[in-house]
């Protein structure tokens, strides 16, 4: 296993111009969905579902373009974000140099309650896996199993 690694923590849209240029093997990112509104889920206690003034009103792909400058000739990002964005997400990175592999879906064991008797439980978060175009990414299967 190789030692030679930085894990970077903050505010991607204010660290992302200190990584010099294709050093980033991979980014993992999770930014602002854009979904706090008011709704109407009395039956929950829960007239609004406000997650906070980041999620007002972002950029939702305004930051995809700086931040693919910084992906390595073969490195990849994986964007986690509500499935109803993932295409705009795609297309964004398609331009700026990417190549959507796949969309990734992570179960959850512990999924935000709703109001079971009018929707389906939200049970998964989608990301978009993307690699730089023309060139030769790493993948690790897991299990010899297709």
């Amino acid at each position: 296993m190789e030692s030679d690694y930085k894990l970077y923590r903050g505010d991607c849209l204010k660290m992302i111009d200190q990584l010099p240029d294709r050093s980033v093997d991979l980014m993992l990112t999770d930014p602002p969905y854009n979904i706090s509104r008011e709704n109407r889920f009395w039956s929950m206690n829960r007239q609004s579902m406000d997650f906070g003034v980041w999620d007002h009103d972002f950029d939702l792909t305004g930051w995809i373009a700086p931040a693919m400058q910084k992906i390595a000739k073969n490195g990849a990002v994986i964007i986690f974000n509500s499935w109803h964005n993932l295409g705009v997400i795609a297309n964004e990175l398609e331009r700026n140099g990417m190549d959507v592999k796949d969309c990734i879906r992570w179960e959850k064991t512990n999924p935000m309650p709703r109001n079971r008797d009018r929707r389906y439980v939200a049970d998964f978060e989608a990301a978009v896996w993307a690699v730089k175009q023309r060139g030769k990414w790493t993948f690790n299967r897991q299990d010899s199993k297709y």
